[in-house]
């Protein structure tokens, strides 16, 4: 178990060494991930902090759950595009909007290569995302390479907090929404509907 992590500090408004104080790890739910939550301080101005990480993923960026991080993802994101997407907020929040596109664009490349295609088409071929979350991702990728190659783009501060929403939506509904409907649809199927009313009628 980790005994510090590095994190973003709202109070001072830096990234900054956080030792860890307390931690325990939740107990297993049926559709969820056991966590360790963890008790930290800035190692700057003792300012408190709460964090997780999956705990059979001990080595993953934690995500801090307090003061409430921008930017949630889901544990079941990849801890690589996780990462590029808190990227893509700190550079929303320094004002670097321009690089907060290209974490965008970078973030949709990794979801693209952690299912082995090179193009989002090839994923709504497949299945994996419908034409509306095409276009999305799509109008990402376009502003992430004007943003890069064409010194006469400018990224305002609007568009750069929609790409973020946009490509947090992609991410949620590829890798949590999908899985977590599909669990749904199980427990709500006549056959698993039958067993809990069995269960019910016992004494």
């Amino acid at each position: 178990m980790a005994s510090s992590f590095t994190m973003d500090c709202v109070h001072c408004n830096a990234r900054v060494p956080a030792p860890v104080i307390a931690a325990y790890e939740t107990e297993p739910s049926d559709d969820d991930r056991e966590h360790i939550v963890y008790f930290l301080k800035c190692s700057l101005c003792g300012f408190p902090m709460v964090a997780s990480t999956p705990a059979d993923e001990p080595d993953d960026p934690p995500y801090r759950m307090f003061p409430a991080q921008e930017g949630r993802l889901s544990s079941a994101v990849p801890s690589t595009i996780r990462s590029s997407h808190e990227e893509a907020w700190r550079c929303f929040k320094a004002k670097a909007y321009t690089a907060a596109a290209i974490m965008c664009g970078k973030s949709l490349e990794s979801m693209c290569r952690a299912h082995k295609v090179k193009e989002l088409e090839q994923l709504r071929e497949s299945g994996v995302i419908e034409d509306r979350l095409l276009e999305w991702g799509e109008a990402v990728q376009a502003t992430r390479d004007q943003a890069a190659h064409d010194l006469s783009t400018a990224i305002s501060r609007q568009d750069s907090e929609d790409l973020i929403q946009f490509t947090e939506a992609i991410l949620e509904y590829v890798f949590t929404f999908a899985d977590r409907f599909g669990r749904f649809r199980d427990r709500r199927s006549p056959a698993s509907t039958r067993r809990v009313r069995h269960k019910a009628k016992k004494p």
